[in-house]
């Protein structure tokens, strides 16, 4: 009977916690990303609008967002599905990696003509890449400290 009470306590507190996230439009870890490099990059959040990206930032324009929370049993799993990263669908790609408790890990923007350029040499079918090769493509910056910084004032 515990097992089912500490479930529907969790449950509870979840549900309690989306609501709270409700006013941020935050509803998965993708949208607690944007709206991380919205405050970190100062862009503007596009929600389902756009195609191929999810902000727009004045000196950079379309910025696409990719996150992966790690998994709290300690595994260092720090791939970035981009299978629906399209040519020309977004000018940057901006990559996180949250810790299991979600603070920030890393961050970088990259041009995404040179993630593109990668991804079409990438052996993965489903392309799955990790994130020190994108932040180590020609133009990559690091942007973890700018994003600690935003989701910290919160």
């Amino acid at each position: 009977m515990s097992d089912h009470t500490d479930l529907r306590g969790a449950l509870a507190q979840y549900f309690s916690a989306l609501q709270k996230l409700e006013p941020y439009s935050i509803k998965t870890l993708a949208d607690y990303a944007e709206y991380a490099f919205e405050a970190a990059l100062g862009g503007k959040r596009v929600g389902r609008n756009g195609k191929g990206y999810d902000l727009i930032v004045p000196r950079l324009g379309r910025v696409q967002v990719k996150s992966r929370q790690l998994p709290s049993d300690g595994r260092i799993e720090e791939r970035l599905h981009l299978s629906t990263c399209s040519a020309g669908s977004c000018d940057f790609l901006a990559a996180i990696i949250f810790n299991a408790d979600f603070s920030v890990k890393k961050a970088t923007v990259v041009p995404f003509l040179a993630v593109f350029d990668f991804m079409q040499r990438h052996v993965d079918p489903q392309k799955k890449i990790r994130f020190d090769l994108i932040a180590a493509l020609p133009g990559a910056g690091d942007v973890t400290s700018d994003v600690r910084r935003a989701v910290e004032r919160w």
